[in-house]
């Protein structure tokens, strides 16, 4: 039986974002209106401010909600037993890259997967973020099932690294027992990542980098390797399919890209499993390792009729 912490941020994050050039996003009357850029170009000094990309998810977001451009959570909900979507994915045509240069060009594609709600002490939109990444030109982004499957929010939008908060109109695919949900949200979006179509494109020790937003840390990027290939079973007896890495990631980061160092995505983050050195009454004591596990690109392809 596999033991797990779920990496969905379940409580408001910490706000964020820069002021760059402008781009599109959707105004007070649900019209396109400037937008700052939340990620800076490749050209610019990366820096982010996390507490602006939070602030501008929450206000964009409840603009879309306020003039009923989103579809609402239930319905999203219901929509998870759909288990199959045909989509055309991108070919692979890239060449292996530094660490800074695969940052560079994949960090446009990875998008901020929030869920907004509205507490009990104000009237302001909130949200609370997961990661997830675009794997289709036609607005097809992929991330976790259990990022969806939480009926405590309103609804679900997108916010990309230029600051275009998009809704997200339907669930296309999804797979709990794997993990995986395939949304698709209205508007224009970066380029899709393509997806590795074997293990062999990452190999046990091989490297790979994962690009997520833990705990509201915004476009974190961190590396590691395979550390290796796993079948577990759950507790409804199916058995799936893990790769673990020993790239860093935490709550928040759930649906963030696992990719070799040619861009390809070879796994989605699902998980983080501690190691103590005991346990006293149901409680861990000294921490020794926490094991990363990740969702292999071989189980997100089975979810996709390719075009």
């Amino acid at each position: 039986m596999l033991r797990h912490t779920s990496l969905l941020t379940t409580s408001l994050l910490a706000l964020a974002l820069l002021t760059c050039p402008a781009t599109t996003g959707w105004g007070q009357d649900g019209q396109q209106e400037e937008a700052h850029q939340l990620v800076p170009t490749a050209a610019e000094q990366f820096c982010v401010d996390d507490r602006a990309i939070n602030l501008r998810l929450s206000q964009f977001g409840g603009r879309l909600i306020d003039t009923s451009k989103t579809t609402p959570i239930e319905e999203l909900i219901q929509q998870l037993k759909t288990e199959r979507c045909q989509l055309t994915l991108p070919k692979i045509k890239t060449s292996a890259m530094s660490p800074s240069q695969l940052y560079a060009k994949v960090k446009e594609s990875v998008v901020v997967i929030g869920g907004l709600y509205k507490c009990n002490k104000c009237s302001k939109w909130h949200a609370n973020g997961a990661t997830g990444f675009v794997i289709s030109s036609t607005g097809a982004i992929l991330t976790n099932h259990h990022v969806v499957n939480s009926k405590n929010k309103v609804t679900l939008v997108a916010m990309t690294a230029k600051g275009e908060v998009l809704p997200v109109t339907k669930v296309l695919a999804a797979n709990e027992d794997i993990d995986l949900a395939i949304l698709q949200v209205e508007g224009k979006v970066p380029p899709p990542l393509p997806i590795a179509l074997s293990p062999e494109a990452a190999p046990i020790g091989s490297r790979v980098s994962v690009i997520s937003h833990p705990a509201g840390q915004y476009y974190t990027y961190t590396a590691g390797m395979v550390s290796r290939y796993v079948k577990s079973r759950l507790k409804n007896g199916a058995m799936v399919d893990f790769v673990s890495i020993t790239a860093d990631y935490a709550r928040g980061s759930s649906g963030g890209p696992v990719l070799n160092d040619r861009g390809e995505v070879i796994g989605i983050v699902k998980s983080t499993q501690p190691i103590f050195y005991r346990m006293i009454e149901g409680k861990g004591e000294n921490l020794q390792m926490v094991v990363k596990l990740c969702i292999p690109s071989a189980s997100i392809l089975k979810l996709i009729k390719q075009q």
